[in-house]
């Protein structure tokens, strides 16, 4: 990660951000062999226009940065399955095959990280 990419996703966001009426939150973290922005949308749980722009904004988000080559690595649990659909079908089929092996009955986690399992095929 240099300084002219973090600049470059950080204006990206920032545009998504205001496209839906949210204000740009990031926290930056880096170290020496990585780099990451932790976005924050806040927004009113109990107002429905709210949490649709939260929705919309975070799927472009996530969108915009995956075409990019840049992939969420810790989704909230209501987009496993979104995030999942973005992956190499190579790398889908390869977790679901870990996840076969490790928990033939579907028995761990079902229905989280977007993971197929072979027993609800």
């Amino acid at each position: 990660m240099d300084g002219r990419v973090a600049n470059e996703f950080q204006r990206l966001c920032r545009k998504i951000y205001e496209q839906f009426g949210h204000d740009y939150t990031v926290m930056n973290v880096c170290s020496a062999r990585f780099a990451r922005g932790l976005h924050v949308i806040t927004f009113n749980r109990e107002d429905a226009d709210e949490r649709a722009r939260a929705d919309a904004c975070y799927r472009t988000m996530s969108e915009e940065v995956g075409a990019r080559g840049v992939f969420v690595g810790r989704a909230p649990v209501d987009y496993h399955d979104f995030h999942m659909r973005q992956a190499m079908p190579a790398f889908r089929d390869a977790c679901t095959g870990i996840k076969a092996a490790l928990d033939p009955n579907g028995a761990i986690a079902p229905g989280r990280y977007g993971i197929a399992s072979k027993a609800a095929q």
